[in-house]
C-alpha cells in the first residue's frame, strides 16, 4: 500500500510488521469525502432516532386504528426524505441556499 507507507512500521523484536491504527484513522479523518460519509452516518442515527420516537408515542394519543397506522406511515415516509435530502446536501456542492 504506497499511501499508507508511512503508517506501517518494523517490529524489531518479532520481525511482523504491525500497523498503527491510530495513524490510518488520521488519514483516512483528512479525506473529505469520509468525513461526509460521517456526517450522514450521524444525521441517519439521528433522524431515526426521532422517527422511532414519533411512531412509537402515535398511539398514545390517537385511538383510531386507521388514522394511526396512516400517520406512523407518514413519519417514517417524512424520516426517509429528510435523510434523502440531508445526504443530497452533504454530497453535493450545488445544493447549497437556493433561491426560489
Amino acid at each position: 500500500m504506497p499511501i499508507l507507507n508511512d503508517v506501517y512500521y518494523q517490529n524489531k523484536l518479532s520481525g511482523l510488521v504491525a500497523i498503527d491504527f491510530i495513524s490510518i484513522i488520521q488519514h483516512w479523518l483528512k479525506d473529505p469525502t469520509v468525513e461526509k460519509l460521517i456526517q450522514v452516518c450521524i444525521a441517519i442515527l439521528v433522524i431515526t432516532l426521532i422517527v422511532r420516537a414519533l411512531s412509537n408515542s402515535v398511539p398514545r394519543y390517537i385511538q383510531d386504528n386507521d388514522t394511526r397506522y396512516h400517520l406512523r406511515k407518514t413519519i417514517n415516509f417524512i424520516g426517509y426524505g429528510l435523510i434523502f435530502l440531508f445526504a443530497a446536501s452533504i454530497f453535493s456542492d450545488n445544493f447549497t441556499y437556493t433561491r426560489l
